[in-house]
């Protein structure tokens, strides 16, 4: 039977293009609030504020998605059990249940030790966003595959 685990984390970019849009969306539905509240009525200057506001809230979530990743597990019989990183811009990197070497997590990241042929490589992503039982959950998962 396969098993399939999936965790949504984000990268280390230091990145504040979110905040600033989702700050310009507050400070425009500010303005169009004391704009509704001085004239009463909805008014094409109100509906402006209003569609420029929704533009930027839109903007501040695709750049929040931007610097998201997946990590997936499907752990099953030992030729169809690999692990998945989805990393932002870039192939996905496969590591097979066959070629792990350990997992620790440390700190803020998670770190993968496997052997690519006879050398030993490490790979590592980021815990930012991910609940802390979730990665745990993962953490174990991964050690039933240690050699």
């Amino acid at each position: 039977m396969m098993e399939r685990f999936e965790l949504k984390v984000y990268d280390d970019v230091k990145d504040r293009s979110p905040l600033y849009c989702g700050g310009g969306a507050v400070l425009v539905g500010v303005m169009a609030w004391r704009e509704y509240s001085t004239t009463g009525e909805p008014g094409l200057r109100f509906c402006l504020m209003l569609l420029v506001m929704a533009g930027f809230a839109v903007v501040a979530v695709l750049l929040v998605r931007r610097h998201q990743m997946k990590v997936e597990v499907i752990d099953g019989k030992e030729a169809d059990a690999h692990l998945t990183i989805f990393g932002r811009g870039a192939s996905p990197q496969v590591i097979l249940k066959a070629d792990f070497a350990y997992v620790k997590l440390e700190q803020n990241q998670v770190v993968i030790h496997f052997y690519k042929g006879d050398d030993l490589m490490r790979a590592s992503f980021s815990i930012k966003g991910a609940a802390k039982g979730r990665v745990e959950a993962l953490v174990d998962i991964l050690g039933t595959w240690q050699r």
